[in-house]
């Protein structure tokens, strides 16, 4: 967005692609994405509080890419190329704040992993540190053994530090067969490598458990009408719902963890919800996408998912209402709602870093404090205490 009031694509030597045409005197112009699906420039600014951040307005690439389409030949594929590169980019790279990476993912330098108070990051000096708040918790012991150091989470469950000439500074050595595998920053500060995926909705939205559009609309270049079109459709809603769609930190459960009538995961606009019906649903949006089909058939319904990696839901008598039968050794499994849409259960766990703060992968308190009722006497006031201690850290 050009301080002239002018919209403008530049590909490669800065030269421009595709303008809107709204060049006049030089001034303060916003590009606003709005509500109802318009793009439109505003200008001439009547009020603000005089509070900007970084000096610039948020990216809205969406309305002046879908000015292309119709356009075929040079200019069209440019705009794939800026678009896909983009999206590759975005599904590759995890925002920070993100408290997962799959198999095939990466973090760049200075990026990282967010739960809670927690941070797992790929600092500058090709360290891989674990904070709470500004605490060192734990590390992988590389500092300055390299530079331009990145975080690669391989599809055989390896996690590997590589430098700028893809050398090997680092590793978890849990290369097992190539799959679905997930790393987590767990709520309870344990950050745990679980996979191959067991089972799985099957809903995600592109195709693939790792989300990477961009293999499949490069395969576009040179295509142009009518599909190209659709390419462009799909590529610019995609980058509008990734730029504009934070992720949740209540997107998993961990065995042993469970969900009471009317709570949900959620990860952006989708949410995967145990609903009074007794049904199970994952909706995106509004839409439901896929449910466990059990509507109506129980009362009191809830959601737990087993020791033994078995996602179950059960009536107020306990009675089972619907599993997933994936029952196998007890262990730590991971239950997660990814940002691909799809839901799968990843394990047992195959490394961690060993940091969690309660001396159990499965942090469950309420649990715990439930245990308690109608226990009298020395164990009752311990837990009783700790309960105290954890309102005080709250008020604090």
């Amino acid at each position: 967005m050009q301080t002239d009031g002018n919209l403008v694509i530049y590909g490669y030597e800065n030269r421009a692609i595709w303008a809107s045409n709204t060049a006049r005197e030089k001034g303060d112009f916003v590009f606003l994405l709005q509500k109802d699906g318009n793009g439109v420039i505003y200008s001439q600014p009547i009020w603000s509080t005089g509070t900007t951040y970084y000096g610039s307005a948020s990216v809205v690439i969406k309305a002046a890419l879908n000015g292309t389409v119709g356009a075929s030949g040079a200019k069209q594929n440019k705009v794939l190329l800026l678009c896909t590169t983009s999206l590759s980019l975005l599904l590759t790279t995890p925002a920070s704040g993100n408290n997962y990476l799959l198999s095939s993912e990466r973090l760049n330098t200075g990026y990282s992993l967010i739960e809670g108070v927690y941070q797992f990051i790929i600092q500058n000096d090709c360290n891989l540190v674990l904070y709470q708040f500004r605490d060192p918790i734990w590390s992988s012991g590389t500092n300055n053994q390299g530079s331009g150091c990145y975080l690669t989470f391989e599809k055989d469950g390896n996690l590997v530090i590589y430098d700028y000439e893809n050398k090997i500074v680092w590793e978890t050595k849990t290369n097992g067969i190539e799959g679905n595998y997930v790393l987590i920053l767990q709520r309870d500060r344990n950050v745990v490598i679980y996979g191959p995926g067991g089972w799985a909705t099957k809903t995600n939205a592109y195709g693939s458990n790792n989300v990477v559009i961009a293999t499949a609309l490069n395969s576009t270049m040179g295509v142009s009408g009518e599909e190209q079109n659709k390419v462009l459709l799909l590529c610019t809603t995609s980058l509008s719902l990734l730029l504009t769609t934070p992720a949740s930190g209540s997107n998993y459960l961990l065995s042993s963890e469970r969900l009471n009538t009317g709570y949900s995961l959620i990860e952006g606009v989708y949410q995967f919800i145990i609903q009074n019906d007794c049904n199970l649903v994952l909706y995106h949006f509004r839409d439901p996408i896929w449910s466990s089909g059990t509507n109506n058939q129980g009362s009191g319904c809830y959601l737990t998912f087993e020791k033994d990696g078995n996602l179950v839901i059960y009536d107020y008598e306990n009675k089972i209402v619907w599993e997933t039968k994936t029952n196998g050794i007890e262990g730590n499994y991971v239950l997660i709602l990814q940002r691909d849409r799809n839901v799968v259960i990843y394990g047992p766990g195959r490394w961690a870093t060993k940091t969690n703060a309660y001396g159990s992968n499965n942090v469950v308190v309420a649990t715990a404090l439930n245990g308690t009722m109608g226990v009298s006497g020395e164990e009752q006031n311990k837990v009783m205490k700790m309960g105290k201690i954890m309102e005080v850290m709250r008020d604090e």
